[in-house]
């Protein structure tokens, strides 16, 4: 028995690393910021998205959540960088029984203020009781509410709003929310990172999608 699920977490593993391979090569001409003409989406790209950042405190981190993917650790990494970035003063977390996001966001601003969100009715009160010049990074997971929770912070928008939105390639209804936003929604510049995605609302910049090998 023990033999067999060895077996199938090694044939996971396997999975994982050529899916990862795949979406790499197929991603592989938006690698670094290539064809990106915007000087504030190019260092983004460079320092934030595709960004080194602080190894000592992944490293740590890492130890503290030994349990997640190589994904899920890559795209916490990432939300360190993006906190450390945006300084939010605000960050809403609507997943559930996920303790990595907060520590990883806080690690990249102490001083936010995090909230939890996991419903969409609470999403709804901690957007409405929340000052509308307060800058906010708010994390959006795929599940049955994806499109009503967006839609609550599409009500709340504002400049300097940051939402990531994860598993954008991951089903029908998240692409389509995704798809949604890159085309329809005015206001925002958009980054396709494949395993999730990132909207920055800021009526004063080009509405403009980057597609980047992350």
């Amino acid at each position: 028995m023990l033999r067999l699920r060895n077996k199938r977490i090694e044939a996971n593993v396997r999975a994982g690393m050529l899916r990862r391979k795949w979406v790499w090569l197929r991603r592989i001409g938006h690698c670094k910021g290539f064809g990106v003409q915007s000087p504030w989406a190019y260092g983004l790209v460079t320092t934030v998205i595709n960004g080194r950042g602080r190894q000592e405190a992944y490293e740590r981190l890492k130890d503290e959540f030994d349990t997640q993917s190589y994904i899920g650790r890559k795209l916490s990494e990432l939300y360190l960088r993006l906190a450390d970035r945006l300084k939010p003063q605000t960050v809403i977390d609507t997943a559930e029984g996920d303790k990595a996001f907060r520590a990883y966001a806080l690690e990249g601003n102490s001083e936010a203020e995090f909230r939890k969100a996991e419903s969409t009715v609470a999403l709804n009160e901690i957007l409405s009781a929340t000052a509308k010049d307060r800058r906010l990074m708010v994390r959006i997971v795929p599940d049955d509410e994806i499109e009503q929770r967006f839609d609550a912070v599409k009500g709340h928008q504002q400049d300097g709003l940051t939402v990531v939105v994860e598993g954008i390639h991951l089903d029908n209804r998240a692409t389509g929310l995704w798809n949604r936003i890159v085309t329809e929604l005015p206001g925002v510049v958009t980054f396709d990172l494949y395993y999730c995605g990132l909207v920055f609302f800021d009526r004063k910049r080009y509405k403009q999608n980057y597609i980047i090998n992350f």
